[in-house]
């Protein structure tokens, strides 16, 4: 299987809030990732490249994976999350 590459629009929710209620950003991320950043990776599937993303930009810090589209492709994929890992029995 080849290798698709894809275009993603993210940000951190974190930093977005705090922004919006008027606090000052005391992350460690600069205010532009309340507008959020573009970021391009190559994947075989979506599902792939939202992992591959979800490790360097971590829900648990905040980030979020607001659309991402196949480029090359107008199909926009919406609101796709990075699927979670199987919890421990």
């Amino acid at each position: 299987m080849g290798l698709t590459k894809y275009r993603a629009r993210i940000v951190n929710n974190w930093v977005r809030l705090l922004l919006s209620s008027g606090e000052p950003n005391v992350t460690e991320f600069a205010d532009s990732w309340a507008d959020g950043h573009t970021v391009e990776i190559e994947a075989v599937e979506p599902d792939s490249a939202l992992l591959a993303l979800s490790l360097c930009y971590p829900r648990e810090v905040g980030f979020k994976v607001i659309s991402m589209q196949t480029i090359g492709d107008d199909t926009l994929l919406r609101d796709w999350t990075p699927p979670l890992e199987a919890s421990p029995n």
